[in-house]
């Protein structure tokens, strides 16, 4: 399957955008997992809403 370049998203947007994620659910995990006492549900649920929207998630986990 070939993939089509999009003239208005540059592929290197989406490389940095997915590395961004990552990096935020890496932390995101690593605090809640260490140093929060909430229910272990509630952990991976700021885990998956972290993933699903990336450093936006962070920002909301922030404040």
């Amino acid at each position: 399957m070939e993939m089509h370049n999009t003239p208005w998203l540059p592929e290197w947007l989406l490389w940095a955008w997915l590395g961004l994620t990552f990096l935020s659910v890496l932390y995101v995990a690593w605090d809640l997992f260490t140093s929060t006492p909430e229910m272990k549900v509630m952990k991976w649920g700021w885990v998956l809403v972290t993933l699903y929207t990336g450093p936006v998630g962070l920002l909301v986990y922030w404040f």
